[in-house]
């Protein structure tokens, strides 16, 4: 199990960030034309263009880029790539 991942947050978090767009839809063959959707697309489109979003998506950014988080990531690597991790691994399962 891993105790960090950076950058599956920043994944998760550029897909909270950008919903899907149009081109996705049409290319899973699902467009929802309802007024309901549409309405929800634009608010969620102004949500995510508004000041606070933006200013949380930068912050999260320097935190991701931060000496103290990439250090973290570095150890975990260490410590999943080495052999007493491997052994430990595969004898719990």
């Amino acid at each position: 199990m891993k105790a960090f991942s950076s950058q599956s947050k920043t994944e998760t978090l550029q897909a909270r960030n950008h919903p899907p767009s149009r081109e996705s839809e049409a290319a899973s063959g699902v467009v929802d034309h309802r007024p309901e959707a549409i309405a929800q697309r634009k608010l969620q489109a102004l949500m995510h263009q508004s000041p606070q979003v933006q200013r949380l998506t930068q912050l999260q950014e320097m935190m991701n880029n931060s000496r103290r988080v990439k250090a973290l990531a570095q150890l975990q690597a260490m410590i999943d790539n080495s052999p007493e991790w491997r052994e430990d691994k595969a004898h719990l399962g």
